[in-house]
C-alpha cells in the first residue's frame, strides 16, 4: 500500500490562494477533486494536505508549489478597484481568467522594467496629468500636437494606426499588451500602481477601430491617474465619436475620443 504523505503547510496560504483567484470552496472543490469539507479542514489548519492535494491545488490556483508552501500569504498588489461595465452590474467581481490576465500583465512589466534596469535604462514617470476639472479638449490638443497623432493617422492600414498608436504610447513609457479576455465582457483595463502604468486590452474578437478606442478610452484613465477594468460601449462613427453610457466614464471617453480622432478629417481606422 502507497504511504501517504502529508505536507507541513501554513494553511492560511492555502486560503490566500484560492480566494486571490475569486475561487468559492466549492468551485475549489469541483476542479481539484477534493471535498469541499476536506478543503475547509486544511484551511482552517485542522488537517494537513497530502502532496497529490498539495499538487491539485497548485493547479487549480495557478500557483507554483513553492509558492503553497511559503511561510505566510505574500502581499500582493490588488486588482483594479472597480469594473466599469455599461450597466454598472456586478462592480467590483472577476473571473478567474480577468484576474489571470491583470496578473500576467503585472509580471511582464516587472520583467519588462527589470530588464531596463539591468540595461542601465532610467524609466522616467509618465508626466501627463488631469482632472475631471480640466478641460478635455485642450489636454487632448496639447497630447495630439507634442505626439503628432495626426501624423499617425494619415496611415492607410488601420492595423498599422494601431500599432503605430500603441508604440507611440509605449515611447511614454506606459506598457500596452494585448491579452486574451475572454470573460467579464471586457474590452481593456488600466493600472496605475506600478513603476509604469499598464494598458491591457483584449487581443481577439475585436475590431481594430475598437481597439484603437479602447487604447485611447484607458489612456484617458491613466492621465486622470484612475484605473479599472473596462467594458465600453462603442459605436464608431466617421468622426470618431465614442458613445459611452454611464456617467464615470464621461472624462474619460473625452480625453480618448478627442485625443485620437481629428475634428476636420475622417478616421483613417474607421473599418
Amino acid at each position: 500500500m502507497k504511504a501517504v504523505t502529508h505536507i507541513n503547510v501554513n494553511h492560511e496560504v492555502l486560503k490566500w490562494a484560492r480566494e486571490a483567484l475569486a475561487l468559492s470552496r466549492t468551485s475549489a472543490a469541483k476542479n481539484t477533486g477534493i471535498s469541499i469539507k476536506r478543503i475547509e479542514q486544511i484551511e482552517v489548519g485542522e488537517k494537513r494536505p497530502t502532496i497529490d492535494e498539495l499538487k491539485a491545488m497548485s493547479k487549480t490556483y495557478k500557483r507554483t508549489l513553492a509558492t503553497l508552501l511559503l511561510q505566510k500569504p505574500p502581499k500582493e498588489k490588488p486588482l483594479p478597484i472597480d469594473r466599469r461595465t455599461v450597466d454598472s452590474k456586478d462592480l467590483g467581481k472577476f473571473h478567474e481568467k480577468t484576474i489571470m490576465a491583470v496578473r500576467k500583465a503585472r509580471a511582464l512589466v516587472e520583467s519588462y522594467v527589470e530588464l531596463k534596469r539591468d540595461a542601465g535604462i532610467a524609466i522616467l514617470p509618465f508626466s501627463y496629468k488631469a482632472t475631471i476639472h480640466d478641460s478635455p479638449s485642450q489636454i487632448a490638443n496639447k497630447i495630439r500636437i507634442e505626439w503628432k497623432l495626426d501624423e499617425i493617422r494619415q496611415l492607410h492600414s488601420s492595423n498599422d494606426v494601431l500599432d503605430a498608436y500603441i508604440e507611440k504610447i509605449e515611447s511614454y513609457n506606459i506598457a500596452v499588451f494585448q491579452l486574451s479576455l475572454t470573460q467579464d465582457n471586457l474590452r481593456g483595463f488600466s493600472m496605475i500602481d506600478e513603476v509604469m502604468p499598464i494598458i491591457g486590452m483584449k487581443r481577439g474578437g475585436e475590431p481594430t477601430t475598437a481597439k484603437i478606442f479602447t487604447l485611447f478610452h484607458e489612456l484617458g484613465h491613466i492621465i486622470l491617474n484612475q484605473g479599472g477594468i473596462c467594458d465600453i460601449s462603442f459605436n464608431p462613427t466617421n468622426d470618431c465619436t465614442l458613445v459611452f453610457n454611464i456617467e464615470p466614464e464621461e472624462s474619460a471617453a473625452s480625453y480618448a475620443r478627442k485625443a485620437a480622432s481629428s475634428p476636420n478629417s475622417q478616421d483613417a481606422s474607421t473599418e
